[in-house]
């Protein structure tokens, strides 16, 4: 999805000769050998990690978190990075508000923690924390944004909600929500395999190597 935004700009600009020079390389994060140490919340912990700024459609969270409430799926919502300003008042009581967490070795931690992040924006490329949540096993559910459908696979590493109006989005993180919270079997098989999937694409050995491929390329051509 992300490449063919790319070869759909190089068409409509008449760059086309030059797009066998483009390749995409994802970024590289830090990933733990194993997560069988994850704990077995009871209730659900889901995260929001993310600056502060109208496109991450913060709201939209605290009003997750305020119909998970009301219809008595076990949840606890922790927002990273953004304030109560960036939510209605009356849905920030459905949430906790950690602040900007920039120790990496703190960050690591709230995600070998927690269950689930959430990821509503209209717009993105492929954001770091869905890579790094990945890594410790955090499901991502994610609204259908940039280069997100090339790696979530719904029921496999994550959920790919279609982005549509505010309303179908929240009721259908919801509904992922909630069944994770009954299914706990296929909760856990989805961490295992955000967390290997991380693993095969994202480690700091693959960024490593796709450079060091791209570098020797351009220097043959």
């Amino acid at each position: 999805t992300l490449y063919p935004k790319i070869d759909e700009q190089y068409k409509a600009h008449t760059y086309c000769q030059y797009l066998d020079r483009v390749d995409i390389i994802y970024n590289g994060v830090d990933i733990p050998e194993k997560i069988d140490n994850k704990p077995n919340n009871t209730a659900l912990k889901v995260i929001f990690v993310g600056r502060e700024c109208p496109e991450k459609r913060i709201h939209l969270i605290g009003k997750i978190a305020k119909e998970c409430t009301k219809q008595n799926v076990p949840s606890e919502f922790t927002i990273i990075g953004a304030s109560k300003n960036a939510m209605d008042p009356e849905d920030c009581e459905y949430c906790s508000f950690l602040g900007e967490i920039t120790n990496k070795d703190k960050l690591n931690s709230i995600y070998q923690r927690t269950d689930i992040i959430l990821i509503v924006s209209t717009f993105e490329g492929f954001p770091m924390v869905i890579m790094e949540g990945m890594a410790y096993g955090v499901i991502p559910i994610s609204t259908d944004v940039g280069g997100i459908k090339d790696h979530l696979f719904n029921d496999e590493t994550g959920f790919c909600i279609p982005n549509i109006s505010e309303k179908l989005i929240i009721e259908e993180i919801v509904l992922c929500i909630k069944d994770l919270s009954v299914d706990r079997d296929k909760l856990h098989r989805i961490q295992m395999n955000a967390h290997n999937y991380a693993k095969n694409h994202f480690s700091i050995e693959t960024f490593r190597e796709k450079y060091r491929d791209t570098i020797i390329k351009a220097t043959q051509n």
